[in-house]
Formats: C-alpha cells, sequence, structure tokens
C-alpha cells in the first residue's frame, strides 16, 4: 500500500472495509444493490399511492379512516384487498404496507394468509 502512495497511484479505501482496491470497490457497489433494493423505489410508492386513492374511492372508504385501524366491514375488506395487491403485484414490502393502510406488518401477513386460504 505504501508503495502505491509513493507512486502516486490512488487506491480505492473505505475504513468499513478491511481491504483495498478491487475488493473494496466490490463490496461498496454489492452494499449500495442492497439498499436499493431494500428501500422502495418512487414509482413504486407511487403506484401504491395510486392504487390505494383509487380503492378507497371505488368502495367508498375514506383513506383517513383506512389508515385510521378502523375494524369496520367495509374497511377492513378494502385494506385486506390492499394489502394483498400492494405486496403480490407491486412488489411493496409488507413493513411498507402496513405503514400506508395504517396496520402492523403482522396484520399484513394475516389478511395475506387468509387471501391464500380462500
Amino acid at each position: 500500500m505504501k508503495s502505491r502512495r509513493r507512486k502516486g497511484e490512488r487506491v480505492i479505501s473505505d475504513e468499513r472495509v478491511l481491504g483495498d482496491g478491487e475488493f473494496v470497490a466490490r463490496v461498496l457497489e454489492e452494499a449500495e444493490e442492497r439498499i436499493k433494493r431494500q428501500l422502495p423505489s418512487e414509482r413504486r410508492v407511487q403506484g401504491a399511492m395510486k392504487l390505494v386513492e383509487t380503492v378507497c374511492k371505488s368502495r367508498d372508504v375514506s383513506r383517513e379512516e383506512l389508515s385510521s385501524g378502523s375494524r369496520r366491514g367495509p374497511v377492513a375488506q378494502a385494506r385486506a384487498f390492499l394489502a394483498g395487491r400492494l405486496v403480490r403485484e407491486l412488489g411493496v414490502p409488507q413493513a411498507e404496507a402496513a405503514r400506508l393502510l395504517g396496520v402492523t406488518t403482522p396484520a399484513i401477513a394475516k389478511a395475506l394468509k387468509r387471501a391464500e386460504m380462500k
């Protein structure tokens, strides 16, 4: 490493990764790709919000009532329908779907499991 510095060569390094050069670049690139997959993309979130608004209008359920956690029949049915569409069709993570719909992540998992049984 010191000999490269003396020659004036630039070496990629990061204090979080033990190593240098190509290895560091590869590790950082892989980490960046993982983060991109974990965080919802802006387009996916916009599509999810649009779907929520459309379903709320078609089922005569207010967005506020949906996200309040109401257990009223039509609201719960709309939420269950949306949970399935968001997770299975749009690829929204269950935790993100739960935040959009005003319930917990286990509630989303339970709704998906019920839908499989039908």
